[in-house]
Parts: structure tokens; C-alpha cells; sequence
């Protein structure tokens, strides 16, 4: 806990001190999910070069095939896992969009409508 902290209040418990300060400092993951909000197309051009990488070395090490096989083997490894992750940002967009309606119109909760037969 930074010196700061300790410091702030005595009638206040370590724990309650250190409880707010986390709430103003973002942690590991709320930082790296901002950068990659902001950063969407660096995020994903790196998330295909990376698998790339990690298909030629892994494909050069375990096969024997050409240099040009080789390439063309990992171009689909990394389309797949581009795919991969598009379709999971896009659910992952949709679903924060849907809970930030329902924060906003709290009384208008999903309703199922059954037809009338």
C-alpha cells in the first residue's frame, strides 16, 4: 500500500482506505481493455501477426513441408484466429450495448411475448 494511504486518515481502517483507492486506480485489466478499445485495428493486426509468427515456428519445427506451404498454412491460421476474435468482439459489443440500455430504461426489462393461438 503506498505511503500516501496510510497516512490519509486514522479514523478510517487500512482496509477501507485501500478499498477507495482502488476504485480510482483502474487495475491491469480495465487498463489493457481501454487500450484495446481505443486501439481496435492495432489490436487485431497484432493478434495476426502474432499467430503468423507462432505458425511458421511451430510449422517449420514439427513438419517438413516447403517454405511457400508453410506460408500459405500459416495465412490460414492466422485468418482463423482473426475470425475468432472479430466474432468475439462482436458479441461482446453487442452484449455491453444491450446492458447499457437496460442501465438506462431499468422498468423496460425483457419481456417474452407469447402469440395468441
Amino acid at each position: 500500500m503506498p505511503a500516501s494511504l496510510a497516512s490519509s486518515s486514522l479514523t478510517q481502517s487500512s482496509f477501507q482506505v485501500y478499498i477507495r483507492y482502488q476504485k480510482r486506480a483502474p487495475g491491469n485489466m480495465e487498463a489493457v481493455q481501454s487500450w484495446v478499445s481505443n486501439h481496435k485495428l492495432t489490436s487485431i493486426g497484432g493478434i495476426w501477426a502474432t499467430t503468423i509468427g507462432a505458425s511458421l515456428a511451430y510449422t517449420r519445427k514439427m513438419t517438413l513441408l516447403k517454405p511457400s506451404l508453410r506460408l500459405i498454412h500459416a495465412r490460414m491460421h492466422a485468418q482463423a484466429i482473426t475470425l475468432a476474435v472479430l466474432s468475439g468482439a462482436a458479441a461482446y459489443h453487442y452484449y455491453e450495448k444491450s446492458a447499457d440500455k437496460l442501465e438506462q430504461n431499468p422498468d423496460k426489462t425483457a419481456k417474452i411475448h407469447h402469440p395468441v393461438a
